[in-house]
């Protein structure tokens, strides 16, 4: 509720409150006799109370959205004082305590106990408010007749987090911590220090910890935590002596999984979690996906066994992972095996598309093209899957046909769906591959006049002018206005590069380039980065870009066209 919303609710509530007020009273007067004593009115008192006590809420609201933690820590306070419900004291006590205000939280705790005797947290909050006022001993006294139950520490953690300033706690926490050999216990107060942003505390403890419980490899997956929190990759240690100390522990196994991949090796990441025993589809998926960034066809192999072994029957959403394994495993067979395993529904249609993709793959265009009309014509795709649809459609049309026939295809779909923005972004691609600039540019004007933060459109129009060698400065208008919304992106790297060369900035086109080169192996991107390092004279590189590009991809247009007009 925005602050409109607050003062509409405040002000009905307090205008109800006080005509009941004014109610209660004129009947009252209307129904006294006049020579009489005055009669009692013993509603209108407590419901004054109570209006009161709504008024003060409202106003410590309107101190917190202000943010003056004291103005709304005095208001709950007097609300509390008006008001018979315990939790008003226990929500004012709490307030009083992050304001630093001590008389009034030991006041608040005198009323909450009266009005919640036998409470199982009064130790606890009792154990705050004498820490809050520097004395330890009764909040050692307090704190020790709660016991050393999980429910008696998790309430005292509970109290003792209003308690302000930190330092005021934590000596506290340490001195319970020295004299306890529960590793629960130093596990709970380490998260604890962690909690209240004490990070050489917390990593103190749980060094402690480690030492003094070098057996359990929860100490040692704690630790990782602090330890990740400032470099993932630097948590491989601990996980690794935890992963020792327990390598049934699906929990181990995954956190080592991520602190592998954060440390650059994805295959060992997917290795781990390989390991995990029972293997679910959530394991599965990770190692699948580890195994996917490491471009590790054996690990990959391995997880598509794993998955493969499941238990049948396989749900519709493993079906699709299945043949998507496959597919990516070169195994088209079985990909369209699984695909014809997914059972009616949303997931079938996506299952039939990628059914109609490997037809097409496999040369037969006019099955793919089939497949697709039969789709359509059924009625049951969604708008996601009626996209997918139009863009597969193109595809073929365009290898099979020619761009502008893949043109049609995405007319004939933005017809179907007016403004989309996937099909006028890949319009946009296969009206440039055409030859229609101008046609492309409307198109991408478009969709940044409907998403003014569409970072694709907006490289895709400032590249495109770049490349043209025409407009630069609204070029780099546009780029910079990408930048600021996908700053990582090599793609937006690229055309940053390009457009320093065409403005004679080599130094800075060869540093975009490369880092454009390092992220995206593209004959596009190399072809720009070789004919910067060509033009400042190191042929040698740029020849070794773009034989190693061509290597991979030697129809490329681009490339060939900047080989043949650069190279002797």
């Amino acid at each position: 509720m925005g602050k409109n919303g607050m003062r509409q609710a405040y002000r009905a509530a307090l205008r109800a409150g006080l005509i009941g007020v004014i109610c209660a009273l004129l009947v009252a007067c209307a129904a006294a006799p006049k020579p009489g004593p005055e009669p009692e009115l013993p509603a209108a008192p407590d419901l004054m109370a109570d209006d009161l006590a709504l008024f003060e809420r409202f106003q410590a609201e309107y101190a917190l959205q202000a943010g003056d933690r004291e103005a709304a820590a005095e208001r709950l306070a007097k609300a509390a004082m008006l008001s018979d419900d315990p939790k008003q004291s226990l929500s004012a006590l709490r307030a009083a305590l992050f304001a630093g205000r001590r008389a009034a939280a030991q006041a608040l705790l005198a009323r909450w106990r009266a009005l919640a005797p036998g409470e199982p947290a009064s130790d606890a909050y009792g154990a705050a408010v004498a820490l809050a006022s520097g004395d330890s001993t009764t909040a050692e006294t307090a704190a020790a007749a709660l016991g050393d139950a999980v429910d008696a520490r998790r309430r005292l953690a509970e109290a003792l987090r209003w308690v302000t300033p930190t330092e005021r706690v934590l000596p506290f926490v340490e001195l319970r911590l020295a004299r306890s050999d529960d590793a629960e216990d130093w596990m709970h107060w380490t998260a604890f220090a962690r909690d209240r942003r004490a990070p050489e505390v917390a990593m103190r403890l749980a060094d402690l910890a480690t030492q003094r419980f070098p057996r359990d490899a929860r100490v040692f997956v704690l630790r990782a935590a602090l330890v990740r929190e400032r470099d993932p990759a630097a948590a491989v240690p601990d996980l690794e002596q935890a992963l020792a100390l327990d390598g049934k522990s699906a929990l181990v196994r995954m956190s080592l999984a991520h602190a592998y991949n954060a440390a650059g090796d994805a295959a060992k990441a997917a290795d781990v979690v390989a390991g995990i025993d029972p293997a679910t589809d959530e394991s599965i998926t990770a190692e699948i996906a580890y195994a996917s960034r490491a471009t590790d066809q054996r690990s990959m192999r391995a997880a598509y066994r794993h998955l493969a072994s499941l238990l049948a029957p396989h749900p519709p959403h493993r079906l699709m992972l299945l043949g998507n394994v496959a597919e990516l495993l070169d195994l088209d067979g079985e990909a369209e095996r699984w695909y014809r395993e997914v059972p009616s529904g949303a997931p079938r249609v996506a299952a039939q598309l990628r059914i109609a993709a490997l037809r097409f793959a496999a040369g037969d265009a006019a099955a793919a093209l089939a497949t697709i009309a039969e789709l359509r014509a059924s009625g049951t795709l969604g708008r996601d899957d009626l996209v997918r649809s139009y863009v597969l459609e193109a595809e073929v049309r365009r290898r099979v046909e020619d761009a502008a026939a893949a043109v049609a295809v995405f007319d004939d779909g933005l017809r179907m769906l007016p403004d989309d923005g996937e099909l006028m972004y890949a319009r946009a691609l296969m009206l440039a591959e055409a030859g229609r600039d101008d046609e492309m540019e409307r198109d991408l004007r478009r969709m940044i006049e409907l998403d003014p933060n569409d970072a694709d459109a907006l490289n895709a129009l400032g590249y495109s002018l770049v490349d043209a060698n025409r407009q630069l400065d609204e070029a780099a208008a546009l780029l910079a206005r990408a930048e600021q919304i996908t700053p990582d992106s090599a793609a937006l790297l690229d055309s940053i590069g390009w457009l320093a060369y065409r403005r004679g900035d080599l130094d800075g086109a060869l540093e975009k380039l490369r880092a454009a080169h390092a992220q995206l192996n593209d004959p596009e991107v190399a072809a720009h980065l070789g004919e910067v390092l060509w033009q400042r004279g190191d042929h040698d590189a740029a020849r070794k870009v773009w034989t190693e590009a061509a290597a991979r991809e030697p129809a490329h247009q681009t490339l060939r066209e900047t080989m043949r007009r650069l190279l002797p």
